[in-house]
């Protein structure tokens, strides 16, 4: 194999592993972020139950994302 496609692929292989990195980082906080405090309040006000359906839809989607990651984790063991 040529030094120069070696390094470049190997580059892109470090680069995406940083980018899925990320990504999980990212709907892990997503998913932390819908998690009830103890002592947050029940929301009275139309502000405070769309910031409980905010956090509800992030916590979907971080959920989404960790099935994503750990379904892909098993198929690259393959």
């Amino acid at each position: 194999m040529k030094a120069p496609a070696k390094l470049l692929g190997a580059s892109y292989a470090h680069f995406q592993h940083g980018v899925d990195q990320l990504i999980e980082w990212g709907f892990k906080k997503l998913k932390q972020s819908s998690i009830k405090k103890d002592n947050e309040p029940a929301p009275q006000t139309r502000t405070g139950k769309a910031l409980r359906a905010g956090k509800s839809i992030m916590g979907f989607i971080g959920d989404t994302g960790d099935a994503y990651y750990k379904t892909y984790e098993k198929l690259k063991q393959k």
